[in-house]
């Protein structure tokens, strides 16, 4: 995905969170964070909107599915490895990710229909823990030369977790994809009422609470760069937030048990494996897409194809006769965009229960993986990897989960694809 121009928390999250980071001090960004997150968590925009239908679910249950979920038996444990690598362009990547990220379950009771309290420790630090309500927890192994990824082991395993994944594709710098990364999990961990929508399967509910927190992520990304503080003392190279204009994309999936949200802003896409068949539960937001290209050209907006693809073009700041462009129709930032009201946050969110035994993983990746490799190449890229595996124990499953995302990234590079690559792979373990 690419940009050019012509011319206190009241969840808790897991203690053992290693958070690998570049050592910059981000005072400002980080405060606002922490301001805002002891603020009340309630979404400010409660409207009514679209649901995802789920027809197959309603004949599994005995229901129908499509305003609120039935809380499916999850898999015992999810395994997850993620993969990072910088595009041949870039001195360094823009991309962060979450990758088994676990945070307390605070929604109220919840139990799903299975229960075990076996304990499995993997090889490598990589370790699984399912809980005694049958939520599996998140194991996970990251590969990354950047730095630019949030990987945590699990929480006690006496308590429901949400595995938590992310995929945030910056754009124009990095502040923005980072800021998302951080800002996001800190919400999703604190939201009570996201908690227990998902706890109660509340479709609509969900949604609403997810569209919130990511409109509220974008705001304040849009104060930041409003804003005329100098820049922290200890990152002089970094641009100050009166100027920066960069921008992100972001695809973020909840697990509670057998229950799976996916809410994506942007051109990062999430692929389930149902049966060996690719299954997208993701739309790309791009100026492509006819349904975005009317909301761009409604508003007053000018749509261009240039090196390829559609872009949203706007005016530069200061500059009429020279414009930007932008390959996104939705995404966190991007304040140039935002201020022509061309460019939006809000994501668009599907829930669905995981189906036992017959869904395998999911595939969370940007765009650099999507832009050369079909969803169906990727499904069986992954497959195949991980049936290489699949005579090994259990604690080698998170071995399994990075190795093929290893070779999903290795498959984008074969392919050609020049932009930061970023990928996230997880495997559900049924019983």
């Amino acid at each position: 995905m690419t940009m050019s121009t012509s011319s206190s928390i009241n969840g808790r999250v897991c203690s053992h969170c290693a958070f690998y980071r570049r050592k910059l001090c981000w005072s400002k960004c980080l405060a606002l964070i922490s301001r805002n997150a002891i603020a009340s968590s309630k979404p400010q925009c409660p409207s009514a909107l679209p649901t995802t239908s789920l027809a197959h679910a309603g004949q599994l249950y005995g229901r129908p599915q499509s305003y609120r979920a039935l809380h499916p038996p999850g898999p015992l444990a999810t395994f997850q490895g993620s993969a990072q690598v910088t595009g041949l362009l870039k001195e360094r990547s823009q991309d962060y990710f979450l990758a088994a990220t676990d945070i307390a379950f605070d929604g109220g009771y919840y139990c799903s229909q299975t229960s075990w309290t076996d304990s499995e420790v993997a090889a490598d630090g990589c370790d699984a823990v399912p809980n005694g309500n049958g939520c599996g927890t998140a194991a996970g192994c990251s590969t990354t030369g950047s730095g630019t990824g949030v990987v945590s082991s699990t929480p006690a395993a006496d308590a429901p977790s949400i595995v938590v994944t992310g995929v945030f594709d910056g754009h124009g710098g990095e502040m923005s994809a980072r800021y998302a990364q951080q800002a996001i999990l800190s919400y999703v961990a604190s939201d009570r009422e996201l908690h227990s929508s998902l706890g109660s399967g509340d479709v609509k509910a969900t949604g609403a609470a997810l569209r919130g927190i990511f409109r509220r992520v974008d705001s304040e990304l849009l104060s930041l760069a409003a804003s005329a503080a100098p820049p922290p003392p200890s990152a002089p190279s970094f641009p100050p937030p009166g100027d920066f204009h960069d921008g992100t994309t972001a695809l973020v999936t909840l697990q509670l048990g057998g229950l799976l949200a996916v809410a994506n802003a942007g051109d990062s896409r999430a692929v389930l494996c149902r049966r060996g068949e690719a299954v997208r539960l993701s739309r790309d937001h791009t100026p492509a897409l006819r349904s975005e290209r009317e909301r761009i050209e409604a508003a007053g907006g000018q749509v261009l194809v240039a090196r390829g693809a559609a872009r949203v073009v706007v005016p530069l700041a200061g500059k009429k006769d020279v414009l930007q462009a932008l390959s996104v129709s939705r995404s966190l930032g991007d304040p140039d965009f935002k201020v022509h009201g061309m460019v939006i946050s809000d994501p668009d969110v599907s829930v669905v229960p995981l189906l036992p035994g017959e869904d395998s993983f999911l595939i969370a990746a940007s765009d650099g993986l999507w832009g050369r490799v079909s969803d169906q190449e990727a499904v069986d890229c992954a497959a195949e990897v991980l049936a290489e595996y699949s005579s090994m124990s259990a604690p080698n499953r998170a071995a399994a989960a990075k190795a093929a995302a290893r070779r999903l990234l290795r498959l984008a590079l074969d392919q050609g694809s020049v932009d930061d690559v970023t990928v996230v792979v997880s495997v559900f373990a049924w019983a």
